[in-house]
């Protein structure tokens, strides 16, 4: 059975979903975002899940200075337990050209790590080199 590479980087942290959407809606700006990501995350849009909390982020995922260097993505919250949830991102159009595989996840991995970072939440996981690498192999 072949492999099927899949563009989806995520992290679990160590927060119910509710408070993490709180967070990013209340207290965490998105410019703050933009700003931790050093550039590699612009956002377009916010998707509200009610007053004061935030599901996902749309934007575009920068990895290069070149036009094609970049693709429509969304940051998305969700949950994973009753006490853990997730932060995840993928692309929601193209998906990059061959050849530029390996800058997308380092792009990818560095945007969802400062994310998880900035808003305060402890990663459940840690994800190492080789599984990162195993990832890029398989895209």
């Amino acid at each position: 059975m072949a492999e099927v590479p899949t563009w989806y980087v995520m992290e679990r942290v160590a927060r119910p979903e509710h408070e993490v959407m709180s967070i990013l809606g209340r207290i965490v700006r998105i410019t703050t975002i933009e700003a931790a990501t050093d550039g590699h995350l612009r956002v377009d849009g916010v998707w509200h899940h009610g007053p004061g909390t935030v599901r996902a982020l749309r934007g575009r995922l920068v990895w290069g200075r070149l036009p094609w260097q970049r693709t429509a993505v969304e940051l998305e919250l969700a949950p994973w337990s009753a006490t853990e949830s997730m932060i995840g991102l993928r692309p929601v159009r193209r998906v990059p050209r061959d050849g530029s595989s390996a800058r997308y996840f380092d792009a990818a991995w560095l945007v969802v790590r400062r994310v998880v970072d900035h808003l305060g939440c402890d990663r459940r996981t840690a994800r190492d080199d080789a599984f990162s690498e195993t990832l890029r192999e398989a895209s």
